[in-house]
Order: structure tokens, then sequence, then C-alpha cells
């Protein structure tokens, strides 16, 4: 019985897209107790154990996770991509991640450089389009608006909310 249940769980997280493709291999990765791993979804074979405290949602190719409170990339071998100094970090979308340094939001990208400087309170992500949401602090109006990928205001920030574009 207990096969059976640790396969459903299994099925349920392949089904739950958590599982990516790198270089036409699949993986998996999984948080428990002891630390972070990533297994083979094909083979079941495990690429990496880690010492972590918290993992968020893969993009295909790096995995965002939390390590001594801060939070890094790493890929799908455990190895640290881009180390972990950020307040919060968050998946890849078209190649950019939103990730938070000293209160401020800003856009890495997969080689952890700063695309767009962190000088946001919030942003959203550029999820299928190439604006995405931002929160300005302009005259302590707290508004919102949009920027391009590079870093400029596209969209005044004169809303009082702002949501992704979706398809």
């Amino acid at each position: 019985m207990k096969f059976k249940i640790i396969g459903l769980i299994v099925f349920y997280f392949i089904l739950d897209t958590q599982v990516f493709s790198q270089d036409e291999m699949l993986f998996l990765p999984l948080k428990n107790k002891n630390g972070c791993s990533i297994f083979s979804s094909v083979s079941g074979e495990k690429l990496a154990n880690f010492p972590c405290e918290e993992m968020g949602k893969p993009s295909k190719d790096l995995i965002p996770v939390k390590f001594n409170q801060k939070w890094g990339y790493v890929n799908s071998y455990g190895n640290w991509i881009i180390p972990p100094i950020y307040e919060y970090a968050d998946n890849f979308y078209n190649d950019l991640a939103r990730v938070k340094k000293n209160q401020k939001y800003g856009f890495i990208n997969k080689n952890g450089e700063v695309v767009i400087d962190f000088k946001f309170l919030y942003v959203g992500n550029f999820l299928y389009d190439e604006l995405a949401p931002v929160q300005c602090s302009e005259k302590h109006n707290y508004l919102y608006g949009y920027i391009n990928k590079k870093g400029e205001l596209m969209i005044p920030c004169e809303f009082q909310s702002a949501y992704e574009f979706r398809k």
C-alpha cells in the first residue's frame, strides 16, 4: 500500500508541472526534513542531494533555493549557479527572474547579472509579454505602472493595481 501511495505522489508531482527538461533529461526537485534532493523523473536516480531551507518551483533549468536565509539558484545537479544573496527569488520567465535585495525588487538573467536595478517596491513577472507590472514610490503615492525588459517605465505609475499580462 505504501508503494501505491508513493507512486501516486510522484505521479502527482509530475502532473503538477514541477518536472522540467535540461538537455533532454527530466528532473524533479523535492524538499524534505533533511534538505533538498533532485531526482531523474525517468530513472528515479538521485542526481543531487544538498542542504537547503526551502525550494521554489523550478524554471526550465534553474531552481530557486533558500540556504542560510538567502535565495539563489541551483542547476539540476545541485550546483550553485547564482549564489544565495537575495531576500527573495522567483522563477525565470522569458529569461528574467524577479529577485529582492535590500527590500527592493529588480530582475536578473540566468547568469546572475542584474538586468533591471533594485528600485521597485514590488514587481510582477514578464509572463507572456514584454511588460511587467511594478509598484513605484514616486512622491510616496505607491501606485502601479509597467516597465519593459530594459527597466524603462512604459505605462506611468498612476494605477491603484496592476497585473501580469495573460494569454
